[in-house]
């Protein structure tokens, strides 16, 4: 049985239509708009999952017999690729499977501290916004590059992991993020902090399977804010998941160049 599996932050959990994110399985919609929109006040988080997002709409337009959805709002490479590694544990043989990422932010970092998980989440945000333990983290210990190279790094050997198990493996970024380390300048800086045995990060940009999705045509209407569902928020409306769906569809092997 062909199986849609897909993974990423809250573009690929659908978030933004939850007023609760934390609420286990039912929560009222986000917005007065929306309940309009959809003719109820309260929804099954697991019904929007499986209706309003874009792998929901990949999965029907592909005829996949099986569909989860492992998206998960504000998480980043780390816990992206926990859950994938923990969830391929269960099967030897993963020739059925699709799994799609859709690529975060790679800022996003899990912590330990106090006997609980945190997570550093949108760290290039204005100073203001932080404690004092995020500023430290930001000044002492963090730099754009290098935590891309590192998402990269995480993402390829997953990629090799899943195809080990011979299952279909692909990542798309744009239209929700955008390489940072592609400029020469930026290259460069990385060159200077890596030693030689790392891998290159020309060679994980190229490498890992990335849907080239630079020319999907993300218009403002798509977007909920401006669909005037949901003030400042920008994040895709159903409408807008279901084109990025069918760009997908269209684009699942239209790939970068392997060097």
């Amino acid at each position: 049985m062909k199986k849609l599996v897909v993974s990423g932050c809250s573009h690929t959990e659908g978030t933004a239509f939850f007023a609760k994110r934390k609420t286990p399985h039912y929560t009222e919609l986000s917005t007065p708009q929306l309940k309009e929109k959809y003719g109820k006040d309260k929804i099954n988080k697991q019904w929007v999952k499986n209706n309003l997002t874009w792998g929901s709409k990949l999965s029907k337009i592909s005829n996949f017999k099986s569909f989860l959805n492992l998206g998960y709002g504000g998480q980043g490479p780390d816990h992206i690729t926990r859950v994938l590694y923990s969830y391929s544990s269960m099967y030897t043989d993963m020739s059925n499977h699709t799994i799609i990422i859709q690529i975060p932010a790679p800022e996003r970092k899990l912590f330990y501290y106090n006997n609980n998980e945190h997570i550093f989440s949108n760290l290039l945000r204005s100073e203001n916004m932080f404690n004092k333990d995020q500023l430290h983290f930001l000044s002492r210990f963090y730099n754009t590059s290098y935590y891309e190279y590192l998402m990269l790094e995480k993402f390829y050997s997953l990629q090799l992991h899943l195809e080990s198990k011979n299952a279909k493996v692909r990542f798309f970024a744009e239209p929700f993020y955008i390489f940072f380390n592609t400029s020469k300048e930026h290259l460069k800086k990385l060159s200077d902090i890596l030693i030689p045995e790392y891998f290159d990060y020309n060679f994980l940009y190229k490498n890992i399977n990335l849907i080239k999705t630079d020319t999907f045509d993300g218009s403002l209407d798509l977007y909920l804010h401006h669909a005037g569902l949901k003030e400042g928020d920008m994040h895709f409306t159903e409408e807008g998941n279901s084109k990025l769906a069918r760009y997908l569809y269209e684009n699942i092997d239209n790939i970068n160049e392997k060097k």
